[in-house]
């Protein structure tokens, strides 16, 4: 799969280490980056809040602890569970040690899969931008494909939780970007940057969380670059692995979905 690369400021290239089990983890921080005019959502007028396939409390975590098998000298400990989070497909720490979770929910009901949709297939080889993407879902809607409002049934989510009275173990979750639009794909990776932003990749946006909007009750997310998922492909082949190198650039997989982005 294609790496896309963006440059930005370089700056000195931190660790902070992260214990979710009494053995730790070395986690490399991410690098600042540069201010980017974008067009901008608030994350809580995007869509309902979703709730109904999230499970109340159980002890099923609790149980799965006694079938890990660890090294001599390891203890695995629970730091969170359902229901302050759910179905997370990446995460990411930031300096203060608040874990954010890309949480996807919409499978299947987000970009399809051509395989199980092979009436589609001519339109989609065909299919060179997001626009059109969405035009060809609209005319097959409802004949022998899923309705448009079978799109936008569910979102996923961009979820912060942490250990707010610092007992070792998370105690709250909040709910910062929703994303269900008919063309969104899955909220797939997500990564924080050490001024305090967060970044998450969901087909057809790189979204940003800048830091001034983190601590707010309704915080903004902005629209950094569009265009990615110009056709379905494959289920999985999407925008994800978001992750940031000491050179200060900042890096991304996408499959045979395909993009057509503009930058500058």
């Amino acid at each position: 799969m294609p790496f896309q690369a963006m440059t930005f400021p370089r700056s000195t290239f931190t660790f902070h280490r992260i214990a979710l089990l009494s053995c730790c983890a070395w986690i490399g921080a991410v690098l600042p980056l540069a201010a980017v005019d974008s067009g901008k959502t608030p994350a809580s007028q995007q869509v309902k809040v979703a709730s109904p396939f999230v499970h109340e409390a159980s002890a099923t975590a609790l149980q799965a602890l006694s079938g890990l098998r660890l090294p001599e000298g390891c203890e695995a400990l629970l730091w969170a569970a359902e229901p302050l989070l759910a179905d997370p497909v990446a995460m990411c720490f930031d300096g203060q040690g608040r874990l954010y979770l890309a949480e996807h929910h919409r499978n299947r009901h987000g970009t399809q899969d051509t395989r199980e949709h092979p009436v589609w297939l001519d339109e989609d080889r065909a299919s060179r931008s997001v626009e059109e993407r969405l035009a060809f879902m609209q005319r097959h809607a409802g004949k022998g494909a899923p309705p448009m409002s079978f799109y936008t049934e569910l979102p996923d989510r961009l979820v912060r939780v942490s250990d707010a009275d610092g007992d070792g173990s998370a105690d709250r979750s909040e709910v910062l970007g929703l994303f269900q639009e008919a063309v969104d794909g899955p909220a797939a990776g997500v990564a924080c940057a050490a001024d305090g932003s967060v970044w998450l990749t969901c087909i057809p946006h790189v979204w940003r969380l800048p830091a001034s909007e983190t601590e707010k009750a309704r915080p903004v997310l902005e629209k950094v670059f569009s265009g990615f998922g110009v056709k379905f492909s494959f289920h999985g082949h999407d925008l994800h692995g978001m992750m940031q190198g000491p050179d200060g650039r900042l890096y991304w997989s996408i499959g045979d979905r395909g993009y057509r982005v503009k930058t500058g």
